[in-house]
């Protein structure tokens, strides 16, 4: 690290930048005003505004390279940065040109020249928007210099990458975009303009190949730095997020990437672990835990980590907070996102994964944000002295992976209980479908049967209703001369039983004349519905369709929560 001024070398290198970058403005605004038609340069088809963009993100960049410096060496960097960025403005500020041409000028303060300059940079950013609607790299730069607004204001502040602080109105208004409530909330303004709605690739950016693709981009390689580019955007836009505490559009952001094709890299790097063969389950379903490849297992990696740190952040903010029973309600809201945001991870207690010393070393350090939200919501919802336990876990007075693990099973047998809705939506084990075929004995009884009826086949199948949460199903299907009925898929409605509460199971039968009937297991949903609406195949014949709700019985615990009930009772 250099101690004293910007590097010589430094100097150099981006005064020489600027200059060509200027000379290259000249000439093509010339160019334009001859041939009267845009000028492509750089490989860009953004033409002149490419330029334009480039002189002010360098200028950008030099102004951020030396407000970051040490105290002691700062002024003299800024210095050096207001003699290169001072040279070449968008709009020359009012008052006499010659003040910005001395570096030592006493008129103004190295703290109103800094400003000056850049607020000179982020009108020229918004200008190469304006003019461009889809120049992607305009926004993400002017949200970057909102963002470090703060830093510029006073360098002296304890303001890290992404600041909640507040810039004077006296110097927020010269800013275009900058308002008078942080920064953060300013920046979250811009940098949401790349994901205003749902796109296959996430974010607002587009690339083209052509048939014969011109050296420039082969040599710049253009669907790696497309992919770079998407995950540096998606990065800043969840840490922006994550500071505006916006819960709602980092949810979004998930289904988008759950409902997004599994992009080409995490393909072939999950086609090489199914050795050659198609993946074996989904993208949604990866373990997070486990390092991936690709731009959908960073996104969902990193929105679900902003998840799970804002739900650690109001839970400690809450907890000195009189325990009334809003206050319960926000803090069992808190605790559910937590427990949503491990779930998600798709990484079971039981893995083999936690035995590794790498997750190990991990948990013991407090690095996987998803469990420290889970055990922090989780003690501060049921011990009023959680904190000062909490405080000896980050000092490390319990620095053993036993006593880590044991209190996150704990935890966890718990929120399954609390969540048992939650825990069956991320429950991805795969049921095992049972088929009983039975034969008659009697052959008198089995040729009557089959004079009447045309023989019965029974089998059990699951059910595809109610989105997965269905049990096994007995169907009963005619034969006749070895040919099926035609079957058609209706929509039918059954009304919720009195009584009925949330995760109870209804027994519902079907009856479709007197050959076919159906049994269907559906669980009640959030919110106390009135009816139930599901679709199913009937045959296609003249006959009513009957449903019966025959009885509503509460859930049965499965063979995961009795084996947790035990660990529990051993524990």
């Amino acid at each position: 690290v250099v101690s004293l001024h910007l590097t010589q070398l430094y100097k150099i290198s981006m005064k020489n930048a600027l200059q060509s970058y200027s000379l290259a403005l000249n000439e093509a605004n010339e160019y334009e005003e001859h041939r009267k038609s845009d000028t492509m340069v750089g490989g860009s088809s953004h033409g002149i505004i490419e330029v334009v963009y480039r002189i002010h993100a360098s200028r950008l960049k030099v102004l951020l390279a030396a407000v970051k410096r040490p105290k002691d060496d700062r002024d003299a960097a800024e210095k050096d940065a207001l003699q290169i960025t001072e040279n070449h403005w968008y709009q020359q500020p009012e008052g006499d040109s010659e003040q910005y041409d001395n570096p030592d000028n006493a008129k103004f303060s190295i703290r109103e020249r800094v400003w000056n300059v850049l607020a000179d940079v982020v009108g020229a950013l918004a200008y190469c928007r304006r003019e461009r609607p889809f120049f992607h790299r305009s926004v993400y730069r002017q949200a970057q210099a909102l963002m470090w607004a703060p830093l510029f204001d006073n360098p002296d502040s304890a303001v890290k990458d992404g600041s909640l602080a507040v810039v004077s109105a006296s110097k927020s208004y010269k800013l275009r975009g900058l308002n008078s409530g942080p920064c953060a909330n300013s920046a979250e303004s811009i940098i949401k303009l790349l994901f205003d709605k749902k796109r296959p690739q996430l974010v607002a950016v587009w690339y083209s190949n052509s048939a014969s693709p011109s050296p420039f981009i082969c040599l710049n390689d253009t669907v790696r730095k497309y992919d770079t580019l998407r995950s540096k955007y998606i990065g800043a836009f969840v840490d922006c997020m994550r500071l505006c505490k916006r819960k709602s559009t980092l949810n979004t952001l998930i289904n988008w990437c759950t409902s997004s094709r599994r992009d080409l890299v995490s393909f072939y790097s999950a086609s090489a672990a199914a050795l050659g063969s198609a993946p074996k389950q989904l993208h949604n379903r990866d373990n997070l835990l486990l390092p991936g490849a690709g731009l959908i297992h960073f996104a969902m990696r990193r929105a679900n980590a902003a998840l799970a740190a804002i739900a650690q952040v109001e839970a400690f903010t809450t907890a000195s907070s009189e325990r009334t029973d809003d206050w319960k309600d926000n803090m069992r809201k808190e605790l559910e996102c937590a427990y949503e945001c491990f779930l998600r991870l798709n990484c079971p207690i039981d893995d083999g994964i936690w035995q590794s010393q790498k997750l190990k070393r991990n948990l013991i350090d407090g690095r996987i944000i998803e469990i420290e939200a889970l055990c922090d919501t989780y003690g501060i919802l049921n011990d009023p002295n959680y904190r000062m336990m909490s405080d000896q876990w980050r000092v490390r007075m319990i620095d053993t992976w036993e006593d880590k693990f044991r209190r996150l099973q704990l935890t966890l047998i718990r929120c399954n209980r609390m969540f048992p809705v939650l825990t069956q939506q991320y429950n991805y084990a795969r049921r095992r479908k049972k088929k009983r075929i039975i034969f008659e004995t009697n052959i008198e009884a089995s040729h009557n049967r089959l004079g009447e009826r045309g023989g019965d086949l029974k089998r059990t199948c699951p059910d595809d209703s109610n989105g997965g949460n269905a049990k096994s199903v007995e169907k009963r299907t005619e034969t006749k001369s070895d040919s099926k009925p035609a079957m058609v898929t209706r929509h039918l409605i059954v009304s919720v039983p009195d009584g009925a509460k949330e995760g109870d199971s209804l027994q519902i039968i079907v009856i479709c004349g007197s050959l076919f009937q159906k049994k269907v297991h559906l669980t009640t949903p959030p919110g106390n519905p009135a009816k139930l609406k599901f679709r199913m195949k009937v045959p296609n014949n003249k006959s009513p369709v009957e449903v019966k709700v025959k009885k509503v019985k509460k859930r049965k615990l499965n063979v995961v929560e009795e084996r947790d009930k035990k660990k529990e009772r051993k524990l």
